[in-house]
């Protein structure tokens, strides 16, 4: 077995995410839509990436907000 923990952070600017980790996921808690690499995330919902065992996603994610209050919460697994 492989140690790891989880790594809970909160951005409410728009910013870079390097991952560097197993897994990682993004749940807005704000009112304004997030956009992550592309992708829109709106207001209560979530996405995640999860990797196989002993995988490292070495993405940048770029994060950006729409008009309202911004609050996304990043998990990352790392070992």
């Amino acid at each position: 077995m492989k140690p790891y923990r989880n790594e809970f952070k909160v951005y409410n600017t728009d910013d870079v995410i390097e991952s560097d980790c197993n897994s990682i996921a993004f749940k807005n808690d704000g009112t304004a839509n997030a956009v992550i690499n592309g992708i829109t995330i709106t207001t209560g919902n979530s996405v995640s990436i999860d990797g196989n065992a002993n995988e490292i996603d070495r993405t940048i994610y770029n994060l950006s907000f729409g008009t309202g209050t911004a609050q996304l919460t990043v998990i990352r697994k790392l070992y």
